[in-house]
């Protein structure tokens, strides 16, 4: 069955609006801070420090460790500790020390890790398809994942 290139970039973006949810982290951090008061703003932002840093790692995952498996089982793993990251943030437990190194673990390494792998493996499947526009693909698989943030305009803005 042959899809059509126009349908794989469409998609393509669309994770990558999914993935662009790690940039809400202004507002995730507005009601931990008010659910745990005794975290200071330096532990809350270190939390997406950890995330920069596992992202970026996550990539050279998928770049390199994981080069010889097939997209759709790096995509699957993705999904899991993304997936997970998320689940574990919402089950924080109301001890704010434990919470604090759960959060950490759980949307900073888990959550940063799956969409490094996710970015990447998205990045490198579409472009290839587009072969006379790669460079335009690109910017919009980045506008995509840019316009994450957006998906939670719903949301007050952070204070």
């Amino acid at each position: 069955m042959k899809i059509n290139p126009l349908y794989r970039g469409i998609v393509g973006t669309f994770l990558m609006l999914l993935l662009g949810s790690m940039y809400a982290w202004s507002y995730f951090k507005v009601s931990l801070g008010e659910a745990y008061p005794v975290w200071s703003q330096t532990q809350l932002t270190l939390n997406f420090t950890i995330l920069m840093i596992c992202f970026c790692l996550g990539g050279l995952v998928a770049g390199s460790m994981l080069s010889g498996l097939h997209k759709q089982v790096q995509v699957c793993l993705a999904a899991l500790l993304v997936g997970g990251g998320y689940l574990g943030v919402s089950l924080l437990p109301e001890a704010p020390d434990p919470a604090l190194v759960q959060l950490y673990i759980c949307y900073g390494v888990l959550t940063g890790l799956g969409t490094g792998i996710a970015y990447n493996v998205v990045l490198s499947s579409i472009q290839p398809w587009f072969p006379q526009a790669s460079g335009l693909i690109s910017g919009i698989l980045l506008m995509g994942m840019g316009f994450g943030l957006c998906s939670w305009g719903a949301l007050p803005p952070p204070r």
